[in-house]
């Protein structure tokens, strides 16, 4: 019963429980693609108007770096069937 943005995004949650640090490095990409304003991220073709700014992005990589490994989810296709 999980589709393929299911599956993607329910992986990538996983790889981060499980090693946090592993995404500090996009983290990282994302806060250059911040306007002057620290506000917008600005993509080809997208312009992201951002609520907390790039403090938040900041904020999540010091987080990450200091958090500890934890268990990967188990996927069950009844509690996504109730989301």
């Amino acid at each position: 019963m999980m589709g393929v943005k299911e599956r993607d995004a329910f992986e990538e949650q996983n790889r981060i429980r499980t090693n946090p640090r592993s995404i500090i490095k996009k983290i990282e990409n994302e806060i250059n693609l911040f306007d002057s304003t620290g506000r917008i991220i600005e993509r080809p073709g997208i312009r992201l108007m951002t609520s907390e700014g790039i403090g938040a992005w900041y904020e999540a990589k010091d987080a990450l770096k200091d958090h500890g490994k934890v268990s990967p989810l188990e996927w069950n296709d009844y509690l996504a069937l109730a989301a």
